[in-house]
């Protein structure tokens, strides 16, 4: 392999690392996980705000912000850095928990890792097709959470889910 291909590769496989998302629909019923209570930093509400602006700059309802979510967002994030890896891990019993209450249709995820603006990484997730394609989905509420590890990075999690009327 030459020189380019592997720099090529090695990039690829950052963002792949750096960038992660997930989507499913509600079909079991999984443990729930502890609503905890939030206060939101000016850093999380400035993510859920140019998210909210995406949106609407292209039509789409801006989403509610929901302490459940944010809560369940929380947790995640925690096990994040505890575990030192950006993952999807136990994202059955997220959608299960939000299921629960407050009684989501669906539900979906996007995480990352090491950006230090919110305006990074809002624009990381929008250059992504998937990631794009979630913040711009059929949703009617989101939550989010943001955390740095002990060495200052920060973990992201945003979960979007859908509430029936």
């Amino acid at each position: 392999m030459n020189t380019y291909t592997y720099k090529v590769v090695v990039i690829l496989f950052a963002v792949f690392l750096t960038f992660s998302c997930s989507k499913d629909s509600i079909d079991d019923d999984l443990s729930a996980e502890a609503i905890v209570d939030i206060s939101y930093t000016s850093f999380e509400i400035d993510i859920l705000m140019k998210i909210n602006e995406h949106r609407t700059s292209i039509g789409l309802p801006e989403l509610q912000i929901s302490d459940k979510v944010s809560s369940v967002a929380q947790g995640h994030t925690e096990h994040m850095i505890e575990v030192n890896k950006v993952s999807h891990d136990f994202f059955f019993q997220r959608r299960s928990a939000l299921a629960n209450n407050p009684g989501a249709q669906s539900v979906s995820e996007n995480v990352a890792f090491a950006f230090s603006t919110s305006g990074g990484v809002v624009r990381g997730w929008l250059e992504s097709d998937a990631h794009r394609a979630i913040i711009e989905g059929d949703h009617t509420h989101f939550g989010i959470s943001v955390e740095k590890d002990s060495d200052g990075r920060n973990y992201f999690t945003n979960i979007f889910i859908r509430l029936e009327d």
